[in-house]
């Protein structure tokens, strides 16, 4: 690599297309927001989070790894982004 800068001949019209590109997602980025997620998830949530299956997080919350509260369809795990 060389210190000196180097240029590449691009057609108007496609660079005209990508400075646009490049307008529409930093606008979008600028628009946009993050929702953090939920402590306490179901048990489906947090198996799509942490991308394993069901009967894994009962395993999960069995061993005492993932914490849950609540019985039958009410019963929710806390998830964390270190879970």
């Amino acid at each position: 690599m060389t210190d000196h800068p180097q240029f590449a001949l691009v057609p108007f019209e496609e660079l005209r297309a990508l400075t646009a590109e490049v307008r529409a997602l930093r606008d979008a980025v600028e628009r946009a927001t993050i929702t953090p997620m939920p402590e306490w998830v179901t048990i489906p949530q947090a198996a799509a989070t942490l991308g394993c299956s069901v009967p894994t997080i009962r395993r999960r919350i069995d061993s005492g790894e993932l914490e849950a509260k609540g019985n039958g369809k009410l019963r929710r795990v806390r998830v964390s982004r270190a879970a």
